[in-house]
């Protein structure tokens, strides 16, 4: 036997088996809290998103509301502007049919 005092292998494995599993789960504890981080951004995103959506739906609703309205508006308009045109020229036509009359009458 020499006079060296030696480590046994079997701990030294050991040890380096156990800074490895040390250092994995860090590992996996550092990519759990990133991923924790991304999900709540990626949810805090979805939450601004959803509320952008519901306003925009909230304008497009406006939006086609006032639209239906003002085509409303004008169809009335154009309807009215229609039906005075034809009383009008049904006036013309009535005065049209008088004047020779008037005309036979004077001579």
């Amino acid at each position: 036997m020499s006079g060296r005092i030696s480590k046994p292998k079997s701990n030294t494995k050991k040890d380096n088996g156990r800074e490895r599993a040390n250092l994995i789960v860090t590992r996996l504890l550092e990519q759990q809290k990133k991923l924790e981080s991304e999900e709540e951004e990626a949810g805090n995103k979805l939450l601004e998103l959803h509320t952008q959506l519901a306003d925009l739906q909230s304008q497009l609703f406006t939006a086609v509301n006032r639209l239906a309205r003002i085509r409303k508006i004008r169809n009335r308009v154009k309807d009215k502007s229609s039906e005075l045109f034809r009383r009008g020229m049904a006036e013309l036509d009535a005065e049209d049919g008088i004047l020779p009359a008037l005309d036979a009458h004077e001579r």
